[in-house]
């Protein structure tokens, strides 16, 4: 089984109703995910989560640029893009 397939077996699809959360909140819902584990394996201030290993969201807590990233299966990204624009 793909990681983007257990991904999707636990998470459930993003609601509508978005709202906004501090850094705080994205590391508390992503530490509450089964199996997830965080770490700085880069610097101090790119806080990582990972699943069996496999790097799945990056925090940037840094003070300039504050940002979150995550990993994406391809064609889910697409179908995401097409459905936010």
């Amino acid at each position: 089984m793909l990681i983007s397939e257990i991904f999707r077996s636990c998470y459930p699809p993003i609601e509508e109703n978005i709202k906004e959360m501090n850094n705080e909140e994205i590391r508390e819902y992503c530490i509450t995910k089964p199996g997830v584990t965080e770490g700085f394996p880069f610097n101090d201030t790119a806080l990582v989560f990972k699943v069996a290993g496999k790097m799945f969201a990056l925090l940037d807590l840094s003070e300039k640029s504050r940002g979150f990233s995550m990993k994406c299966d391809p064609e889910l990204a697409i179908e995401l893009k097409q459905n936010t624009i």
